[in-house]
Parts: structure tokens; C-alpha cells; sequence
């Protein structure tokens, strides 16, 4: 089941400072205990079986995280 914290940053268009936030409420590590960013959250996203997608509204680009259809959202 899918964490409440992390619903609000599902299927919908994350700007720069709401990635940065999703960041750090995942709190994402690397080997050595580094905070990691946007790209690693993404990479690993992906390896998850997400899908992330850029879409592009007016001049800014947007990524939006879509969810396997084997998590359930409570």
C-alpha cells in the first residue's frame, strides 16, 4: 500500500520545488548515506516499475510520476 505522504506527488505535474519536496519526504540514501536527488529518486522509480513521464505546460517542463497497477492506493 502506498505511504499518504507520498499520494499527494502521484499523477500529477511536479515542478522543480514540488520534486525537491518529494525528495525529501522520500528521503532517498546513497551507499555512503548521501541524500540523494531528483535523478536517483527517478532512477529508482523506474526499477520500481514506475512510470515517469515529461510533459510540458506553457514554458516550464513537468514530471509526473505514474504508478504500476499492482500498488494499491489508499
Amino acid at each position: 500500500m502506498l505511504d499518504k505522504a507520498i499520494q499527494p506527488y502521484i499523477g500529477v505535474p511536479l515542478d522543480v520545488p514540488k520534486k525537491k519536496e518529494f525528495v525529501t519526504i522520500v528521503g532517498l540514501k546513497d551507499k555512503q548515506g548521501h541524500k540523494t536527488g531528483w535523478t536517483t529518486l527517478k532512477k529508482a522509480l523506474i526499477e520500481c516499475g514506475c512510470t515517469v513521464s515529461t510533459t510540458r505546460i506553457g514554458t516550464k517542463n513537468y514530471d509526473v510520476v505514474t504508478l504500476p497497477t499492482c500498488i494499491e492506493v489508499a
